[in-house]
Parts: structure tokens; sequence; C-alpha cells
């Protein structure tokens, strides 16, 4: 019976041994090669990479077998070389085979993470969620990332498909407390974005002279050398000025759009008749 209870206990510990292990195993990413690019002195230093998500820094193995980590505020830039899946993927979702896309993406957003492409994979991926109709998914997708990489929320490519799915799923304490954190600390480009942000949520509630005062017609009328944003604003403001009763202003808003932008996908829109 003693030896049985050593048995016991002797397997009891392996298995939590095994236990640990594994998790440790699965908190790292598999080993990418590529080079880190140090925030203080932009030393470069290469090799494989892999970033460890228990304890949120990167571990470094130079091919001379030297190892080292670093947190992120010492990482100024991890270059590494683009997933052989990740052109192929985009191209599905653009062309709206997103059941197709998502696994492809998910697991680059597994193998890649805090290593750059993770922040495309994820931005097409939350792309492909909406395209479903599942924004509270596309929500998920961007925050699992955000949760180590906080300023994609307000900078860079996923803000504005992290936001559009926020407008979608009508979350707005949470986009309004991102878009405070972008006015504070964002770039001055997405300041257009965030204005028509705010508007869809004043037109989803209906509420559309706000959202023409405080959004589209301020995008429209404060940034017109912003090129990017100014279809969507032209198209909106007219929908907006429909909802109104004011066919003239409306009116207006698709000239600029047709006239101005005929090839963005807004100005396709007013041609065929949407």
């Amino acid at each position: 019976m003693k030896r049985q209870k050593i048995y016991n206990a002797r397997s009891s510990k392996t298995v939590l041994i095994m236990a640990v292990m594994l998790c440790a195993a699965a908190s790292q990413t598999f080993a990418i090669k590529g080079t880190i690019i140090k925030s203080a002195n932009k030393d470069r230093t290469s090799g494989d990479i892999r970033w460890q998500a228990s304890s949120k820094k990167y571990l470094i193995t130079t091919k001379d077998g030297i190892t080292m980590t670093l947190k992120p505020s010492q990482v100024d830039r991890v270059i590494v070389r683009k997933p052989a899946s990740f052109d192929k993927a985009k191209r599905d979702v653009l062309a709206k085979r997103y059941a197709v896309a998502l696994p492809v993406l998910q697991k680059i957003m597994k193998d890649y993470r805090m290593m750059g492409w993770d922040v495309k994979a994820t931005r097409y991926a939350a792309e492909a969620q909406l395209g479903l109709k599942n924004p509270t998914k596309a929500i998920s997708l961007c925050q699992t990332l955000i949760e180590n990489n906080p300023k994609a929320a307000y900078q860079g490519e996923l803000a504005e498909i992290y936001w559009r799915a926020l407008v979608e799923a009508d979350r707005k304490a949470t986009l309004r407390k991102v878009m405070a954190k972008a006015i504070k600390e964002g770039p001055r480009d997405l300041v257009p974005l965030i204005q028509i942000r705010r508007a869809d949520v004043d037109m989803k509630a209906e509420k559309y002279e706000d959202a023409l005062i405080d959004g589209y017609l301020r995008t429209v009328f404060f940034f017109k050398e912003d090129k990017k944003y100014m279809p969507e604003a032209l198209y909106k403001a007219a929908q907006c000025f429909d909802q109104l009763n004011n066919p003239a202003k409306a009116e207006w808003c698709r000239k600029e759009l047709t006239t101005g932008f005929p090839n963005s996908a807004y100005g396709k829109k007013i041609a065929l008749g949407n």
C-alpha cells in the first residue's frame, strides 16, 4: 500500500510537470527566423525569434547559440519574412471567400504573434467575420491582439476594422473610450476616420443632423486634402440628407462623389444606384 501511495504521488507529480511544460509550450509561438531592431540604439540581432505570451517577452536565439530576452519596450521593430499563405488568404477575403480564409489567417495570427504579420492577419480575419455578419467575433479577434499590442486599437490598419466592428456591434462605450485614446495619442491622419465612426453611431441612432454636423460634413469641409476618407463621408452624408428629406443637398453630395471619386468603392455604389 505504501509503495502504491509513493507511485501515485510520483505519477501525480509527473502529470503536473508535463502539464506545466505543455502550458509553457503553448504560451510561446514557433521560432521564426528574422531580425529584431532594438529601440535604444537601433542595433540589429538576427536569429530564431519566439514570443513568450506568459512572460510577455521576445526570445531570440542567434546562429551562434546565444539566447537573449527582450521586452516589447526594448524592441523598435521585428522583421520577418511574409508568411507564404498570407497573400492567398487576403485575396480570399477580398473575394468574399471568408470561410476559406479564416482558418489560414487565424494560424498566422498564432504563429506570428507580436511579429507584425499577426496584425495584418487579424485585420483581414476581422474583416472576414464582418463579412459573415459576426461583428462580436471580429471584436474578439481584434481584442486578442490588442491585449499584447495596445496601440493597435488606435493606430495602423487594424484600427479601422476594429472601430467598424464596434459600430456594427453597437459597442458605444468601448468605441468612445478608444476614440478618446486615438485623439490623444494616435496619428492625425486618423482624425477624419474618428469623425466618420462617431457619425456612424449617430446615424445608427437616427440622429442624422448630429451625424452630419459632427462627422460627415466636418470631414468633407475640413479635411478636403485627405482623399482617403472623403468618398465614405460624402456617401453617408447623402444618406443622412435623404433621411432629412433634403434631396437637393443629398444630390450635391452624390455629384461631388461621382465627379471627384468615380473609381472609389462608394462612387461605384452610386453608379449602380445604391
